[in-house]
């Protein structure tokens, strides 16, 4: 969360508001018929009105845009969740924290509205969602006909699509779904089917802790230095191992938007990844293995990495990832790492090789190599580019001509990005050289687009250059900006930036030159909104917030700084009322 002077202002308001009511006379409790408590139970103690009013004002919702930048789907949220979702039961597993009851994530679903604005005319529709449904996890499909939301109830877990034009919900899928490992369900590119984690059918009852041990719990030690970083929920026993095994447990099922119609892929595993090729006629997939380990989380356990088919058939064993538990401070894995997709391609697969055995303390011209594949996968890769900082991914063009890669050097805080042009001979061409942390000199990140297949791309105007968006730090604050990137000279052109005593940031381009824009803007006396600001630089609002905190408007906020007898600096911030 970024801190204003508002929301700064607001959280120490609440503090001291709350100190205070701690510190003084108990407030009044409730009216015992109220709340029916236990018998001998004392029943929760309310602060003042005023306080209460601040702590439940709902939050600004979220904002989604659609693909086609038509719609934004706006979620409306809860300020905090309730005494029923925090008394949910809570299990710690291999760095996770799950809910057993409905085979979800630990952290409560805050969204409990839908509707969409349309970004022409500012209209807004409500989504019809089930009555008192919790939701996360919502989604336009690629073509951006309908979206997609998961619907958090206490015993399970139901995916829901709605068409974008009627504003009719209905849920695709009978299965029980599996939420364990993120989102249940993701969009297939042809928009017309969700590739989902469901529950296997012969899962049977989880596992039983047992009372008395059957044994030691035994770390082995190789003799060999292993730094870990420090996780949290790891595995400590071998009950926790089964209870482990039978949760994040999924059975992958292609379903139906139309009808709910569901077809099963290969067997049951503990899939860490499945994703579809751009062109839909495969899937990439990773399943977790044995040995696990109580050092590292699920994401660094042994994994085999597969190519299949639509219908689940392996078609290609990519490679075997042994337990990531001794990688340096600092380092990689060794062999095929960062597999994903390639953009712009049917179905080609790209992914980095360390040149350096993953150890950054090994002198190497080149870190790392970036590789592609194509179908059939059983070939020999080919060799894109070699770089010399450890690489970091890569945006490709829509058509996967070009592509941005960055690198990073951990010890000295440098980022590189090259542009990979797929039609030179050049090999990589420096587009930024700088340190990490310098926020003065960022310029700035590409903006992205989605394409009719789902895939997350460059977003170029007509003539191939770019646009990059920043936050635009400097001394006097930050002052957000979107700028114009000519590949052919590499100069930018400055086409908005924030006005002083404001802060508005691009969300999206809404034509092909950067001109007309959709940006999120607020100043310190009028909350955040989304507006269209034209190619004249005129702004039309789309929403109408409201502050959730009109008490606190017109405080003010003073910097008090003095020097102590021994002639320390020191500092302070006065908040004064209206």
């Amino acid at each position: 969360m970024r801190l204003t002077p508002r929301t700064t202002a607001t959280w120490i308001f609440l503090a001291l508001s709350l100190a205070a009511i701690a510190c003084g006379p108990a407030p009044t409790p409730p009216d015992p018929a109220a709340d029916v408590a236990v018998e001998g139970q004392p029943a929760y103690l309310q602060p003042p009105q005023e306080i209460i009013d601040i702590l439940d004002a709902p939050p600004a919702p979220g904002i989604s845009v659609s693909p086609d930048h038509r719609w934004l789907l706006k979620s409306e949220r809860l300020s905090m969740p309730t005494i029923e979702q925090l008394a949910q039961p809570v299990l710690g597993l291999a760095g996770a924290r799950i809910n057993p009851r409905n085979n979800g994530s630990a952290s409560p679903a805050m969204t409990v509205g839908l509707s969409l604005i349309n970004v022409a005319n500012g209209s807004e529709r409500e989504i019809e969602i089930p009555d008192g449904a919790r939701i996360s996890y919502t989604s336009f499909s690629p073509d951006g006909r309908y979206v997609a939301f998961l619907e958090v109830g206490l015993e399970g877990l139901t995916q829901w699509v709605v068409e974008v034009e009627e504003g009719q919900a209905h849920a695709v899928s009978a299965a029980p779904l599996n939420g364990t490992s993120g989102p249940p369900c993701i969009w297939m590119p042809d928009s017309q089917g969700m590739l989902c984690k469901t529950l296997p059918a012969a899962r049977g009852a989880a596992p039983e802790e047992a009372l008395v041990p059957t044994g030691p719990t035994i770390l082995e030690s190789t003799g060999e230095a292993a730094p870990v970083r420090t996780y949290q929920n790891l595995l400590t026993s071998p009950t926790e191992e089964a209870l482990f095994t039978y949760y994040f447990t999924s059975q992958l099922a292609m379903v139906s938007v139309a009808d709910g119609a569901m077809e099963l892929l290969g067997d049951p595993a503990i899939f860490l990844r499945a994703s579809s090729s751009p062109d839909g006629s495969y899937l990439l997939v990773s399943r977790a293995t044995r040995p696990y380990s109580y050092l590292v989380p699920a994401s660094r356990f042994p994994q085999e990495i597969e190519v299949w088919t639509t219908g689940g058939d392996v078609v290609a064993h990519l490679t075997s990832q042994p337990l990531a538990d001794n990688i340096p401070i600092g380092g990689v894995q060794t062999g095929m790492r960062s597999i994903s997709w390639k953009p712009g391609a049917d179905a080609t697969l790209t992914f980095a090789e360390a040149l350096d055995e993953g150890d950054p303390r090994v002198e190497v011209p080149h870190r790392d190599r970036l590789m592609s594949l194509a179908p059939p996968f059983d070939g020999e890769p080919e060799e894109l580019a070699r770089t010399e900082f450890r690489y970091a991914g890569t945006r490709w063009t829509a058509d996967a001509s070009l592509g941005l890669v960055s690198t990073s050097d951990r010890e000295t805080r440098r980022t590189r990005t090259w542009i990979l042009d797929g039609a030179s001979d050049e090999g990589l061409r420096l587009l930024w050289d700088r340190l990490s942390r310098d926020r003065y000199n960022n310029p700035g990140s590409p903006m992205m687009t989605s394409t009719p297949r789902g895939e997350y791309v460059l977003q170029q105007a007509s003539n191939g250059d770019f646009f990059l968006r920043g936050s635009g730090a400097s001394p006097q604050g930050d002052r957000p900006f979107l700028d114009r990137l000519s590949l052919s000279d590499l100069h930018t052109e400055r086409l908005f930036q924030t006005e002083e005593g404001a802060y508005e940031t691009v969300v999206a381009l809404l034509d092909d030159g950067g001109s007309r824009l959709l940006t999120r803007r607020e100043t310190p006396e009028a909350p955040p909104n989304y507006f269209v600001r034209e190619a004249d630089n005129a702004l039309r609002q789309l929403t109408q917030y409201a502050d959730p905190a009109p008490q606190l408007a017109g405080i003010q906020r003073q910097l008090l700084t003095y020097d102590r007898g021994d002639g320390v600096q020191l500092s302070g911030t006065l908040i004064l009322p209206p």
